[in-house]
């Protein structure tokens, strides 16, 4: 379970959590209403049991961006708005329910006029919403990827001296309780994968993460690299070069071991030539010795 915040900064000093409009329900479950020209911070809480074995490291990013007028991202949308990676605190760990539950929450300094969007710069007209998506990614330990939590978000923007307030829901009026939360919910599921053994033979892993931000991506106008299938052709191209290698060491080898081979042939050649050219003139010596005793 993940809770989204959105925190304005109160004449006290203290961020306070805006109030939240839950009578819409197709708005993303809650509409946050805030005030214009106000400092802001997004809050993020995660909820799991605390015998899971599952422990958060760090936050390595949260991003703000595809600021639009309605839930449905469109391509146009996306282009009239800057994609914001937002200044993190520090996060921290809280026990819950006598230590069944952990909760581990941090936080984010939003300027929402970085934005370069009139949507989120001018008073909201009546009737109208302004949606936005945030994705934080955060590590695990002992995972080899961070885990994504993305969620949209519908806000609207009042002015600074009004005071928006959460319309009653039929609730409300029948149990004479008011509704006070101040944050949006998701449910969340997390999915671990043992890796790989070192035993399997080489393969390329990768997740389909065509809808995630890259910070900078607006800068190459429209160019996407290649999928997993360049590094499979890296792959082939070093397994084929290992081939190759291998074919001429071997070749090289054997034209070592022919050459060697005839030059040792050679000298046994020339040496039994020389023993049969010592025979020859030692039996010419004799001849010639017995020729001279007889005369």
């Amino acid at each position: 379970m993940t809770h989204f915040e959105i925190l304005e900064l109160s004449p006290t000093g203290e961020y306070l959590p805006a109030a939240v409009n839950h009578t819409n329900v197709s708005l993303t479950s809650g509409c946050f209403l805030l005030q214009q020209g106000i400092q802001r911070r997004i809050s993020l809480s995660i909820l799991y049991e605390s015998g899971s074995g599952i422990k958060w490291n760090k936050v390595n990013e949260l991003v703000v961006g595809r600021v639009r007028p309605t839930l449905q991202i469109s391509t146009e949308s996306e282009h009239q708005s800057n994609v914001l990676s937002l200044n993190l605190f520090k996060p921290k760990y809280d026990e819950m329910d006598s230590g069944e539950r952990m909760k581990f929450s941090f936080e984010a300094a939003w300027d929402s006029s970085l934005h370069n969007s009139i949507l989120l710069n001018r008073l909201t007209p009546q009737g109208e919403h302004v949606f936005f998506t945030i994705s934080a990614y955060i590590e695990l330990e002992n995972c080899c990827q961070p885990a994504c939590i993305s969620r949209d978000l519908c806000v609207t923007i009042h002015s600074r001296d009004a005071r928006p307030s959460v319309p009653r829901t039929l609730m409300s009026f029948i149990t004479g309780k008011r509704n006070e939360s101040n944050c949006t919910s998701g449910l969340y599921e997390l999915c671990l994968r043992k890796s790989m053994e070192k035993t399997d033979p080489p393969r390329s892993v990768s997740m389909d993460a065509s809808a995630s931000y890259v910070r900078g991506e607006e800068n190459l106008r429209g160019w996407r690299p290649r999928r997993e299938s360049l590094i499979c052709d890296h792959q082939d191209q070093l397994y084929t070069l290992g081939l190759i290698e291998d074919t001429e060491k071997t070749r090289h080898l054997l034209q070592i071991q022919e050459k060697i081979r005839l030059m040792k042939s050679a000298d046994e050649n020339n040496a039994i030539k020389g023993q049969e050219k010592s025979q020859n003139e030692d039996l010419l010596d004799e001849r010639k010795v017995n020729l001279a005793r007889r005369v």
